[in-house]
């Protein structure tokens, strides 16, 4: 599991004007530390305090040990606006490295898993929703059984999608947050707060996590 919180203070490191290390409250460890500078925190949400990403910045950790056969993914954030360019939502065109940048980016895995900073997963089922410019908490199941995978994803409580997608594409490797590994895209916009579990919630913990962030952070 992984907890970050951005309105948290005692887990926010800074190195001047950027986060240099952002500490993981779930007691596994896992904290995150700063590439390409880091994000900043000035912008604030319900109140609180959440961190900005742009320029490529963002903060990792290698060998994370994340999930191999699915998890849930919860993030509060909001892109910065429809101005950001376009890309495709192809694994192909991922891994090739020739996506437009910036693009809206949020990874779990070395090369590619979680696409967009909403997060989303890389599969021609899954559109885009870079035009989530207002804040949301976006909350995604993944689970893989037998060499299949399915995933459904919600947006503050409505079940957006829900589809089979490329089970290669989720693998225990390096957390990244903010942009892909090798920097080729990058996610702009601001994330309050980030949530990973090492398996799929049932419908009772989706539920009360979903309740929790939107009292939280004053989500729809």
């Amino acid at each position: 599991m992984v907890w970050l919180d951005g309105s948290d203070a005692a887990t926010v490191t800074m190195s001047g004007s950027n986060v240099a290390t952002w500490a993981d409250k779930s007691g596994t460890g896992r904290d995150v530390t700063a590439v390409a500078g880091g994000p900043t925190r000035t912008v604030t949400q319900n109140g609180l305090l959440a961190l900005s990403f742009a320029g490529g910045a963002g903060m990792s950790r290698p060998a994370a040990g994340l999930h191999a056969t699915g998890g849930c993914v919860a993030v509060v954030m909001r892109t910065a606006g429809s101005g950001l360019p376009t890309y495709l939502s192809a694994p192909a065109t991922i891994t090739t490295n020739n996506l437009p940048a910036p693009a809206d980016q949020w990874q779990t895995t070395t090369d590619n898993a979680m696409y967009a900073g909403l997060p989303e997963m890389i599969n021609s089922a899954w559109h885009n929703l870079r035009g989530q410019t207002t804040w949301g908490a976006v909350v995604t199941n993944r689970s893989i059984s037998g060499g299949t995978a399915s995933a459904t994803q919600w947006l503050d409580g409505t079940q957006l999608r829900s589809a089979s997608v490329a089970s290669t594409n989720w693998t225990s490797g390096t957390l990244t947050i903010g942009r892909r590994n090798d920097g080729a895209t990058w996610f702009v916009g601001d994330l309050a707060e980030v949530v990973i579990t090492d398996a799929p919630l049932g419908s009772t913990d989706r539920l009360a996590l979903e309740a929790y962030l939107k009292a939280k952070w004053g989500t729809p």
